[in-house]
């Protein structure tokens, strides 16, 4: 097995600091539930080079700048404004199988969007994000969304002025099987807890498979609101968010944690995202006394002042047996709780560990290199933890870590990029 060493810089990022791994729900580049891990990254592999090789050809009628993207070889995926799609749309939507729209611009005119609502070739659509391109409204909202071109969209995804309690109103009034919503704010913060209840009060709402929260302002209560609520049952992806920078986090706290650990009704999720709710150790503990939550799969807890009482705590839970993706980083765990994890039972499946920004050092390192229940363990993010020579001796040894796919490490010299074994070499040789 072939190992990549690669560090990121700190950059701002729409899901999460570029020094973890991104879990943000459908946008995740978690592998797919049912894919053995290894035949995971062999098709990652093989899907690069193909569109390496013929991506340009591919792409074919459409730019760089729309930024297609492909599903089995053929463009899905288009990037346009909200002119550019009024004008081209029938064009572009005859010319690829385009069923997901992301609309850029500084927001659209009244006029633009009730033009755009009578496009007949909207109904390819299944998914319209419009978070880089507000409609500016409720009413703008009613017209769009009131569109009878638009009753197969399945995906949404609404950002700064749009995620508000009355546009929530105005989507239970018009669009009734949304399988993926994300409402994604940053200085306002305007949905809150008010926004969150009225969603999770309306049964409009009931088809919901993923539901993703960004720097919206809700806090214990709005958690509270959808472990409760009878309408969310189908959520297999459930995230709070995971910003660095904003306005309005997603504070749930213990409090807000607590409630969804024990709710029934979230008992079929498969992604949980925590990032930057002020979990804590007390978040931590309160999750692990979940009997529910056994399906999760993708578990994220970065940027929580987390610490190792509360990593152990996880590696006791017997719902961590199956969760693959697990991020830490950005958090106050030591060796200790390193440890506590590397000799956990229920650890078996982990694929993806995060712990940038920790302080694992060099026994922690060693505890992982030495577990007996890491098998599995496919790729491993540990920028800005300072290692010393002997924790990246391990890294680079003939141990566990030679199985990694994916070694995400700063501050190597020369010579230790030159041991690795890499498929793209980007270690950087910086120290945090």
């Amino acid at each position: 097995m072939t190992r990549r060493a690669s560090f990121m810089p700190t950059g701002s990022t729409s899901t999460a600091t570029t020094t973890t791994p991104n879990s943000s729900a459908s946008r995740s580049n978690s592998p797919p539930w049912n894919l053995d891990v290894d035949r995971s990254l062999a098709l990652r592999r093989r899907e690069r080079a193909l569109l390496e090789a013929h991506g340009s050809a591919w792409q074919q009628p459409f730019s760089k700048e729309q930024e297609p993207r492909f599903t089995r070889g053929f463009v899905s995926e288009l990037a346009l404004s909200g002119a550019m799609l009024f004008e081209c749309g029938r064009e572009y939507l005859a010319a690829a199988p385009v069923t997901r729209v992301l609309l850029r611009g500084d927001g659209e005119d009244a006029e633009l969007v009730a033009n755009l609502s009578r496009c007949d070739f909207l109904r390819r659509l299944r998914t319209l994000d419009l978070y880089q391109s507000p409609l500016g409204g409720e009413e703008a909202g009613r017209v769009m969304f009131g569109s009878p071109h638009l009753t197969r969209l399945r995906g949404l995804h609404l950002g700064e002025g749009d995620a508000t309690p009355g546009m929530v109103s105005v989507l239970a009034e018009c669009l009734s099987g949304l399988r993926e919503l994300y409402l994604w704010d940053f200085h306002q913060g305007e949905l809150g807890n008010a926004g969150l209840a009225t969603l999770a009060n309306s049964p409009a709402f009931a088809s919901l498979t993923t539901l993703n929260l960004l720097q919206t302002g809700v806090d214990a209560d709005g958690a509270r609101a959808v472990a409760e609520s009878p309408h969310l049952r189908r959520l297999e992806s459930l995230s709070f968010g995971f910003q660095a920078c904003g306005y309005a986090p997603n504070y749930i706290g213990p409090e807000g944690i607590r409630h969804l650990a024990w709710s029934m009704q979230l008992a079929g999720l498969r992604h949980l995202g925590l990032g930057m709710t002020r979990a804590g150790s007390a978040g931590a503990r309160a999750l692990a006394t979940s009997p529910h939550l056994d399906r999760l799969k993708l578990l994220d807890l970065g940027l929580n002042d987390l610490r190792d009482d509360g990593v152990a705590a996880l590696a006791e839970w017997p719902c961590l047996a199956g969760v693959a993706w697990l991020n830490l980083s950005t958090n106050e765990v030591r060796s200790e709780g390193v440890a506590a994890l590397a000799r956990s039972p229920h650890a078996t499946k982990l694929e993806t560990l995060g712990l940038s920004l920790t302080r694992v050092g060099t026994d922690g390192v060693r505890a992982l290199a030495e577990s007996s229940y890491l098998d599995r363990l496919r790729t491993l993010w540990l920028p800005g933890n300072g290692l010393d020579r002997d924790a990246v001796e391990i890294l680079l040894g003939d141990n566990r870590f030679a199985q990694l796919a994916e070694l995400h490490l700063g501050g190597l010299n020369e010579a230790q990029r030159g041991r690795l074994k890499t498929i793209s070499a980007t270690a950087s040789g910086s120290e945090w």
